[in-house]
């Protein structure tokens, strides 16, 4: 399936880093933008002639690198395709199954060819809209060939028109020395959005841009320059596109998603990403005991609901497996089994769930953070007080914060670091 998944979009919630950098092509020079783990940027120009010579900023990006920082390059608005499509259902999951159809239609290329992202949906009138981004896999390689080329590789690939400051109802530009990226915007999102290979804000391209949407012919639309040609100081950091960039590779919902996904995905980023899914599996194991450690209590039920009961837990055991399911009462012990084959100590570490009244606290917990669409980084459950860490956008936080106060825990979320929230306390009496 083409369409990224929230997952890849947004790296920096399941696999936070301290340390960013963020580099532009422009012309026959480099801009990088080192952000330290402090929030302290750096900022570099050179010329590629000298990038190529092995230059000492080169050395210092790779130590970096290879210490665990990341690397994020923009993608030129030539790269990809925005267009805003439309759902005639109000429902999240029913417009979600629809809007690749609906984009497929409005590209000039086959979507099965294409990475897509689909963003800040809203409910519009009777329907929903959201803002849809589509770059084909060709233009994505070749732009990591680029890369290749000068022994960068860099884990995210993020189009630069999404890092603009954004101006709703305007035009915002970047004006390089040697290329320039303007967009149109209205309050969800760009609209529209062009580059040029020179940084005139009086050149061809951009003047065509302007006059394409204005309103009315006689006067071209107001527009907001940054950059080092552009009207921003540049002691702004807002004029640096090289420092949006490298935000969007630490900071937890920034607006620059990733569009490297995939076949083409980092091999990092790919091995980090099974790590997290076998930590899913996990979760999926344990609400999977929990299920059949609270199995006693099924004897109070109706005939007819133990024997759904009973189903379901078939059912899990066969999905999260890939085994028939055993004779009633067998899947705990096979359970053990399995994940001891696949994580040695793994099943050691979750016999303490058993005792009871701990087994439905942590389902209450998962749940919770499923539910609220956050990411858990750490967890420590005891009979009666919780350690939770997630990355999460500061409404998820909330909202999981209620939940788990709904499910009797006295906790308040607690900010620690980039998208990062603590949650600690009992549960109550």
């Amino acid at each position: 399936m083409p369409v990224v998944g929230s997952d890849w979009l947004q790296p920096a919630r399941w696999a936070p880093v301290q340390i960013s950098w963020g580099v532009v092509r422009d012309g026959d020079q480099l801009r990088l933008c080192r952000r330290g783990g402090r929030g302290k940027y750096s900022y570099w120009r050179i010329s590629i002639a000298e990038w190529n010579m092995e230059h000492e900023v080169c050395a210092k990006l790779r130590q970096d690198v290879k210490r665990g920082a990341r690397l994020v390059a923009g993608l030129d608005p030539s790269r990809v395709l925005i267009r805003e499509v439309a759902s005639p259902f109000k429902d999240r999951r029913k417009s979600a199954e629809i809007w690749p159809s609906v984009l497929d239609a409005a590209i000039p290329f086959p979507l099965e060819n294409c990475r897509a992202a689909f963003l800040f949906s809203r409910v519009e009138g009777e329907g929903m809209r959201c803002l849809a981004l589509a770059a084909r896999d060709a233009d994505l390689a070749l732009e990591l060939h680029a890369w290749n080329a000068l022994h960068l590789d860099p884990e995210f690939l993020v189009p630069e028109v999404l890092v603009l400051p954004p101006n709703a109802g305007a035009v915002s530009a970047w004006f390089g020395d040697n290329r320039a990226i303007f967009a149109t915007w209205d309050p969800y999102g760009p609209t529209a959005s062009g580059s040029a290979k020179d940084a005139n804000p009086e050149g061809r391209a951009f003047k065509r841009f302007l006059a394409a949407h204005a309103d009315d012919a006689d006067s071209l639309p107001a527009f907001s320059g940054c950059g080092p040609q552009g009207q921003s100081e540049e002691k702004d950091r807002s004029c640096h596109l090289e420092s949006a960039l490298a935000d969007a590779g630490v900071v937890a919902g920034h607006p620059g998603v990733n569009l490297r996904a995939g076949e083409l995905a980092h091999p990092r980023l790919a091995k980090q990403m099974g790590r997290k899914s076998k930590g899913g599996m996990l979760a999926a194991a344990c609400v999977l005991l929990v299920a059949l450690s609270l199995r006693p209590a099924i004897g109070f039920w109706f005939e007819a609901e133990r024997n759904q009961q009973q189903r379901d837990i078939a059912e899990i055991f066969e999905d999260f497996t890939g085994y028939p399911s055993p004779a009633p009462g067998e899947e705990a012990l096979l359970l053990d089994r399995y994940l001891e084959q696949q994580w040695g100590q793994v099943s050691g570490a979750l016999s303490g769930l058993r005792e009871r009244e701990i087994p439905a606290r942590l389902a209450d917990v998962l749940l919770a953070a499923q539910f609220t669409g956050t990411s858990v980084r750490e967890l420590r459950l005891h009979r009666h007080s919780l350690h939770l860490e997630v990355q999460a956008l500061d409404t998820e936080a909330l909202r999981l914060g209620r939940r788990l106060r709904e499910s009797g825990w006295q906790v308040e979320p607690k900010q620690s670091g980039d998208g990062v929230w603590v949650f600690e306390g009992e549960k109550a009496p």
